[in-house]
């Protein structure tokens, strides 16, 4: 769904009154993936909750809000097995957690953002980081189209780093 000349006030968390010349809602895989050709061709903003963003003019390039929702559990004898969709809300998914009694995440709390950002940047806090809870990371690949997972340990983690947040995703 577009919008022409819409509010980008509610999509930021500073709130300043400016416009997009569009704005968009990426809801399914096939949305995303309309991204591709124009990830190669032109510029474009891509917005989770649009926290730690601050629009200070209107923006005359294409924004793409994520939401892209969905959370599946699997209990083992030994893990639970979550599986959750990049647009989900960090820090409701923190609470959701904890109310289907996974612990750990405690400390990751209050931390705004939404969960596609959270391998980007390993968010963390009390000395505890997303990746300790990472198996794999299911990504779309911008120059093939092609959805694509990373196994923890191809994802590079580092303090507040991952292979995400490089300009070109090299996986050795």
């Amino acid at each position: 769904m577009v919008f022409r000349l819409s509010s980008l006030k509610p999509l930021h968390t500073f709130g300043l009154n400016h416009t997009a010349e569009s704005i968009s809602y990426l809801a399914t895989p096939s949305d995303f993936q309309e991204l591709v050709g124009l990830a190669l061709n032109t510029d474009f903003i891509l917005l989770g909750s649009g926290s730690n963003v601050v629009f200070l003019e209107d923006i005359s390039i294409p924004v793409f809000i994520n939401r892209f929702y969905g959370k599946t559990l699997e209990e083992t004898n030994d893990a639970y097995i979550v599986k959750v969709n990049s647009g989900e809300n960090w820090h409701e998914f923190v609470v959701w957690c904890l109310d289907h009694n996974i612990n750990g995440f405690e400390n990751l709390g209050l931390i705004p953002g939404t969960v596609g950002a959270s391998p980007v940047q390993n968010i963390g806090a009390y000395g505890v980081e997303v990746e300790r809870f990472i198996k794999e990371v299911e990504y779309l690949n911008l120059k093939t189209g092609n959805f694509e997972t990373l196994l923890k340990n191809k994802c590079n983690f580092g303090y507040r780093d991952s292979i995400f947040k490089m300009s070109c995703l090299k996986v050795a």
